[in-house]
C-alpha cells in the first residue's frame, strides 16, 4: 500500500483512561479510507496533534503506520 494523502482528522481523548484516539481520513474525493490510532499516551497524543495542525501537506503510510509531512521550504511559508 502507498502512502495517501491526509485530508481531515478526528482527535478523542479519554479523560478517565488518559489515553487518545486519533481517525486520519485519506485518498480521494470519493474512495476515503478511515484509519484509527488507538490507545496514545498523552506524548504521543500531543505530538500527533502538533503535527496534524501545522504541517502541510501530510502523508500516511498504513504499512508502517507513520505520519509524514512532503517537501518544505525552509522558513514559515507553506507549500502544497
Amino acid at each position: 500500500m502507498q502512502p495517501e494523502r491526509i485530508l481531515f482528522y478526528r482527535l478523542h481523548w479519554s479523560v478517565q483512561a488518559k489515553l487518545g484516539n486519533v481517525v486520519l481520513v485519506t485518498g480521494g474525493v470519493t474512495d476515503q479510507t478511515e484509519t484509527t490510532l488507538e490507545n496514545l499516551t498523552a506524548p504521543e497524543f500531543q505530538t500527533l496533534v502538533m503535527v496534524l495542525r501545522h504541517e502541510r501537506p501530510l502523508y500516511f503510510d498504513p504499512a508502517t503506520a507513520t505520519v509524514f509531512s512532503g517537501n518544505e521550504i525552509v522558513g514559515e511559508e507553506e507549500i502544497d
